[in-house]
This record gives structure tokens, C-alpha cells and sequence, in this order.
């Protein structure tokens, strides 16, 4: 049954968040999986084989970060690995993504433009090695001549 009402036509609200400004940045991975993209094949990976990470600010208040993970790239899979604090075992970087979801890292975000649409969009530069759970070291305040206490 449709109901018509005179006079109220509601407009719809855009619901579309504002980029992920660039810097460091805070970031929970939302979404892990193991998928093929056409943009990541080489001769080395046929297929295009990606870990492709969805990246979202700790408050949800932008618009996720996508981040595509070749296969092929072990340097950015080892940044990733020292990011979220584990290390290879055996030379060999496994990564599983129901493992990670829900974990929260530290990453570098910068800006990219499209030639072709114009679009900007927030790429993940670097991920961040994880800060040490080691206590951190207090800089020693310099004293001046003006506050010795005799």
C-alpha cells in the first residue's frame, strides 16, 4: 500500500565520509581477504593474488583505506607483519586474514590523484613498526642556571 503525503518530500542525506586526512594515522582492520585483482598481475603473479585489507580510523569517521597486498610484494607483507608486532618464522611470511581482523595498527597515509577521474583518494604509504611494550625512556631536563633550589 503506497501512502502519499503532500507537501514533504525528504531529500536523501548523503551518507559519504571525507578521506582519511593524510599523516600518521591510527587505523582498525575492518575487513581481511585472500581475492584476485586485475591491477596486480605480473608475470610473477598471473593471477593478480592480493591479501586485500579494508582500513578504518579508530573513530570511523572517514571513509576506509583499501589496501591491496600483492603476493608478490614480501617487503610490504614484512612491514605489515613488524606493524601489527610479529615476525616471520622460517623466512616465510604467513599471513591469515580472519587473524586480522579487528587488530589495530599504526600507518602512514598519503594522497593519490587519478589521472583518468580526478578522484583523490588515501593510500597506505607505510605500515608502522609497533611500538615497544619496553617502558619508554625519560629525556633528562636540562636545568638552568635559574632553578637551582639554593
Amino acid at each position: 500500500m503506497d501512502f502519499h503525503v503532500q507537501g514533504q518530500q525528504e531529500q536523501a542525506a548523503t551518507t559519504e565520509r571525507q578521506i582519511v586526512p593524510a599523516g600518521r594515522r591510527t587505523v582498525e582492520i575492518k575487513r581481511a581477504e585472500e581475492t584476485t585483482s586485475k591491477w596486480r598481475t605480473s608475470d610473477d603473479n598471473p593471477q593478480g593474488n592480493v591479501l586485500a585489507l579494508r582500513l578504518s580510523d579508530m573513530n570511523g569517521r572517514f571513509s576506509y583505506i583499501f589496501d591491496d597486498i600483492s603476493q608478490t610484494d614480501g617487503q610490504r607483507a614484512l612491514s605489515l607483519m613488524a606493524a601489527l608486532g610479529r615476525r616471520p618464522g622460517g623466512g616465510v611470511v604467513s599471513l591469515s586474514p580472519t587473524d586480522l581482523v579487528g587488530q589495530v595498527l599504526d600507518v602512514e597515509v598519503r594522497h593519490y590523484t587519478s589521472k583518468s577521474t580526478g578522484k583523490v583518494s588515501a593510500l597506505v604509504d607505510a605500515y608502522l613498526p609497533a611500538a615497544s611494550n619496553a617502558p619508554k625512556k625519560v629525556a633528562p631536563q636540562e636545568v638552568g642556571a635559574d632553578s637551582i633550589p639554593f
